[in-house]
């Protein structure tokens, strides 16, 4: 049996390269040439053979470590394994164990868990480990990788843990700014929730967020306050800004373009072509803004009659569409229906006139705060919008239709409720 694997051979050179480039400063970073190389073949170690669904109970092995034989580096790993065990940022077991990488690196005792399936629980790596095929189920190839470690842990890593939003998809991480705003109650940014990340759609101008380009659309809001932002957070972003009120505002952000080469993150890019935002072909221009442009794909189309539109005020609430739905039958004389299909859109909707294509009216789901029908009147439903985002209105109009097929009115309800879920977020 061979005593010798490329992936050891592999890991000494890039921690002789990263110590070559670090002669002088003596700390590790994430600007390193080397960084991602490194723990790109951390990770193929780790996983090298192994018989288990991945590294996604490796905080376990903290539990069996016998704290007095594995000595003050054990509380290190414990404290990186709770940080992973808990952090909302990533979800794979492949994220997870890129994350306990980075943090064992930084906290210096990557070596910990080699050490404990090495020397203190063998069972373990059988239970694990294919013996024939990995690095961690073989003892001697384990042992030279426990000592290629040990002289990991005496290097100066300085990593930003918290740079971890995409470490589900990929090693390389984004560019990220920190930041300290204006107080404020509002920073004039609209938000988007795609794939558990929360991308900005839209900046108000003059606002403290489009103050000299900081925060731009495309970019991710990671954290808000010192909260970390998730889809579970939907609907709650004002309160999180209300909670600061009369202090800076904290905001951990990820650009979507690299400040150097001035190219797209490429995750970032496809959340981009989800949320349907187009990217100047310039790459020394910000991206441009949302133009309110309707994805044409997975479009919903339903023919109904446009009854009329009944200005609300600064009332905005689900309670005011049977008010507005009374108030345009209070004179059936007077009523006109226009033949109209209404098209669901990824962003938002139109309502265009039948059969001439005439737009009649056009709102983002941003714009809607919320839509319904009455038992009053089964056939007659409507949707509020605002004269800006919802967040930010003023002034409410509320759009009445009517249709005899009530499938035709679940649909378009339920069209504009996920529409409004999928795009209602402004802080």
């Amino acid at each position: 049996m061979s005593y010798k694997d490329p992936l050891i051979k592999e890991l000494k050179g890039h921690i002789l390269k990263i110590t070559e480039d670090v002669k002088g400063c003596g700390e590790i970073t994430d600007n390193s040439s080397h960084i991602i190389s490194l723990c790109d073949t951390l990770e193929r170690i780790f996983q090298k053979g192994i018989i288990v669904h991945g590294w996604n109970s490796l905080d376990e092995l903290a539990l069996m470590m016998d704290l007095g034989n594995l000595g003050p580096k054990s509380f290190a790993y414990l404290r990186a394994a709770e940080m992973v065990r808990t952090c909302p940022k990533v979800k794979s077991p492949t994220g997870k164990l890129r994350l306990l990488i980075r943090s064992c690196l930084v906290n210096r005792c990557l070596h910990i868990p080699v050490e404990i399936m090495v020397r203190s629980h063998s069972f373990l790596t059988c239970n694990w480990y294919d013996q024939n095929d990995s690095i961690l189920g073989n003892e001697i190839l384990g042992e030279i990788l426990l000592s290629v470690l040990l002289q990991c842990s005496t290097m100066c890593f300085k990593l930003d843990i918290s740079n971890s939003k995409f470490l589900d998809i990929t090693l390389t991480l984004p560019h990220c700014v920190y930041m300290e705003l204006v107080p404020c109650s509002e920073l004039g940014v609209a938000i988007s929730f795609f794939d558990d990340k929360a991308l900005v759609v839209h900046v108000e101008e003059k606002s403290v967020a489009a103050e000299d380009d900081r925060i731009e659309v495309g970019d991710i809001v990671d954290e808000l306050n010192g909260q970390i932002l998730h889809s579970g957070l939907k609907g709650k972003l004002s309160s999180i800004m209300t909670k600061g009120k009369n202090k800076p505002v904290l905001v951990k952000l990820i650009k979507a373009r690299d400040p150097e080469s001035g190219f797209i993150y490429p995750p970032i890019e496809v959340l981009l072509h989800k949320a349907n935002i187009e990217i100047h072909p310039n790459l020394h221009q910000n991206l441009i803004r949302n133009k309110d442009k309707f994805c044409a794909n997975n479009r919903i189309r339903n023919n109904v009659n446009y009854v009329g539109s009944v200005e609300l005020g600064d009332a905005g609430h689900v309670k005011m569409i049977e008010h507005a739905i009374l108030e345009v039958l209070k004179n059936p004389d007077n009523i006109e229906l226009i033949s109209v299909r209404i098209e669901c859109h990824e962003l938002g909707l139109k309502v265009i006139k039948e059969p001439t294509g005439e737009l009649l009216t056009c709102n983002s789901f941003m714009e809607i705060s919320s839509c319904g029908q009455t038992r009053r009147h089964p056939n007659y439903f409507g949707y509020i919008a605002g004269d800006n985002l919802c967040n930010l209105a003023s002034k409410f109009t509320c759009h009445v239709f009517q249709s005899d097929c009530d499938a035709d009115v679940q649909n378009i309800l339920q069209s504009i409720g996920e529409g409004f879920q999928r795009t209602h977020y402004a802080v």
